[in-house]
């Protein structure tokens, strides 16, 4: 209150200035305090995801198409089984390269209805066990990324069952499977297995020990005989032989030894002119039937005896002659 007249400040004023003054002092002291940071600790536990093989497929060339029907080599085929996985945890869960914590891949390839199925023992016949060497992972990208590519490749020998119509064994009322499962690092496995199937082919295929020889004769002279082993290369259970020859043969210092001039047998010793001829058309080889071979290293074999009697004329020095010989079934 200031009296106008005087020019004097009421002491009621100057009281009600002071305790103004404490309360803006009270005020902010208690805006300070509630103003005040902190921090409180949270926790939680994501849980591990069982990964997933997304798709599977059995191809005769490193990431090709799906092969309907694998036809198999004298020796061995090698066939890929690729596609890609997953794991929402992180591919790297999964990634044999860049994990390491002990994510593993479990992949077989057999015959579909071979005793114990997936879980069948190695076996050339009806069963590979694809070393787990043998992946080929990427495609992960790092961290963030969940899902990559997989690769492994296995060989197929020659006498791995076939299973198209025609088969033999007969096993054409079953197939080839690929199964692909993978373990994460914390041991979760994929569950189902990726599945993929084909065919395996029938495979009439066969080796000849070459070159046979007769040796030295005279004019019209017959030989001993000569021995021609065939192995079964195939995987058939009954290969037949067929036999015939190109051409007459072919002297280098005078003439040629006409086409029929040999005598063959699965029989040794036998006598020349009570067998048959082989001659410019093939003829089954009859009485011989080799079956496929069963275990490696252990191949199947079948012997041709054979006897050539010289020309009564016409021919001197050394003569040669192609065989062709063709599997059937």
């Amino acid at each position: 209150y200031m009296n106008i007249k005087t020019g004097q400040q009421s002491p009621y004023l100057l009281l009600g200035l002071f305790f103004a003054a404490v309360a803006l002092v009270a005020l902010v002291a208690l805006l300070v305090v509630t103003s005040r940071a902190d921090s409180s600790s949270q926790t939680a536990t994501v849980t591990n995801t069982i990964p997933t093989v997304d798709n599977t497929t059995i191809a005769t060339s490193a990431g090709g198409s799906l092969a309907a029907s694998i036809t198999l080599t004298e020796s061995s085929k090698t066939v890929y089984i690729h596609g890609e996985a997953s794991d929402m945890n992180g591919c790297q869960h999964i990634d044999t390269v860049t994990g390491g914590g002990g994510s593993s891949w479990n992949v077989k390839f057999y015959r579909t209805n071979v005793t114990n199925g997936a879980s069948c023992s190695a076996n050339p016949l009806n069963c590979y066990d694809i070393a787990e060497v043998n992946a080929n992972v990427t495609g992960c990208a790092g961290p963030t990324d969940t899902s990559l590519d997989y690769d492994f490749t296995t060989d197929v020998y020659f006498n791995a069952d076939a299973t198209d119509p025609g088969s033999n064994p007969d096993n054409a009322g079953t197939i080839w499977t690929a199964s692909v499962c993978v373990a994460d690092d914390d041991g979760g496995t994929s569950s189902p297995c990726g599945l993929q199937t084909t065919e395996i082919n029938t495979l009439n295929s066969l080796n000849i020990n070459s070159p046979v020889a007769f040796g030295s004769l005279a004019l019209n002279a017959i030989s001993p005989d000569a021995t021609m082993t065939v192995t079964n290369q195939g995987n058939f259970n009954a290969m037949k032989v067929k036999i015939q020859q190109q051409a007459q043969w072919s002297c280098d210092l005078l003439g040629s030894i006409p086409i029929g001039r040999i005598n063959f047998s699965t029989t040794n010793d036998f006598v020349y002119g009570n067998a048959s001829s082989i001659t410019g058309v093939a003829g089954t080889v009859t009485g011989l039937v080799i079956t496929k071979q069963a275990t490696t290293g252990n191949p199947s074999t079948g012997t041709i005896y054979t006897k050539l009697r010289a020309p009564v004329s016409g021919a001197r020095g050394s003569c040669t002659a192609i065989l062709d010989f063709t599997a059937t079934s």
